[in-house]
C-alpha cells in the first residue's frame, strides 16, 4: 500500500476538526489568562503562590518524549508496517499516561481553588482541560495498540492512527503552550508574582 493515508478521509477532517476546536478554545483561554494578568495588581494574587517548576516540566518533558515518539509512530505508517504501530502505540499510550498522572499530580499538589481567584481558575482551566483531552487521545493509543489489525482492517486502521497521531501532536505541543502561559508569563512578564 503506497498511499497510507487520503486526505479526504473522514477520520482525518475529523481530527483536524477536533484540533481546531480545541485550539481555538485553548488559545482563548491562554489570551484571557494574559489580559487579566496585565490588569492585576499581582499575578498571581498574593493568596496564591506562585506554583514551582519542577512538577510542570516533568509534565512537559513528558509530552516533548510523547511528540518525539508520535513522530516515530508517524514514519512507520509511512513505511507500512503494522505490527510496529501496534508497539508504537503502546508506547506513546504509556508516555501520555506519565505525563496525564504528573499533569493531574501538578494540579492537585497545588492546593488551589479555582474559585478563589481568576489565576488559580486559569490554571485548573488549562490544565484540567488539556488532561482530559490527553487522557482521550491515551484511551485512542491504547485500543489501536491492543488491536488485532486483521489484514483487511490495516488501510482503515491506519488512517485512525494517523488521525490519533495528528491529536497527539496536538496535546505534546498543547502542553507546552499551556505551561508557558501559566509559568513563564507570571515569572518574566508580568513582574514576577507575589
Amino acid at each position: 500500500m503506497s498511499r497510507v493515508v487520503a486526505v479526504r478521509e473522514p477520520i482525518w477532517w475529523g481530527a483536524v476538526g477536533a484540533i481546531t476546536v480545541l485550539s481555538s478554545m485553548h488559545v482563548t483561554i491562554a489570551f484571557a489568562a494574559i489580559y487579566l494578568a496585565q490588569g492585576a495588581e499581582a499575578w498571581p494574587p498574593a493568596e496564591t503562590p506562585l506554583p514551582a517548576p519542577g512538577l510542570p516540566l516533568a509534565v512537559v518533558g513528558a509530552g516533548v518524549l510523547t511528540l518525539l515518539a508520535a513522530v516515530a509512530a508517524h514514519r512507520r505508517v509511512a513505511r507500512d508496517q503494522p505490527g510496529r504501530l501496534q508497539a508504537a502505540a503502546a508506547v506513546v499510550a504509556v508516555l501520555l499516561a506519565i505525563s496525564v498522572a504528573l499533569s493531574l499530580g501538578d494540579l492537585l499538589s497545588l492546593g488551589y481553588d479555582h474559585t478563589v481567584n481568576a489565576f488559580a481558575s486559569a490554571y485548573w482551566v488549562n490544565v484540567g482541560l488539556h488532561a482530559i483531552v490527553a487522557f482521550a487521545v491515551l484511551v485512542a493509543h491504547a485500543v489501536l495498540a491492543l488491536r488485532h489489525w486483521a489484514p483487511e482492517e490495516q488501510l482503515r486502521l491506519r488512517n485512525a492512527y494517523v488521525a490519533t497521531l495528528l491529536l497527539t501532536y496536538y496535546v505534546a505541543v498543547g502542553w507546552g503552550t499551556a505551561y508557558a502561559v501559566l509559568h513563564l508569563v507570571p515569572r518574566y512578564w508580568v513582574g514576577g508574582g507575589a
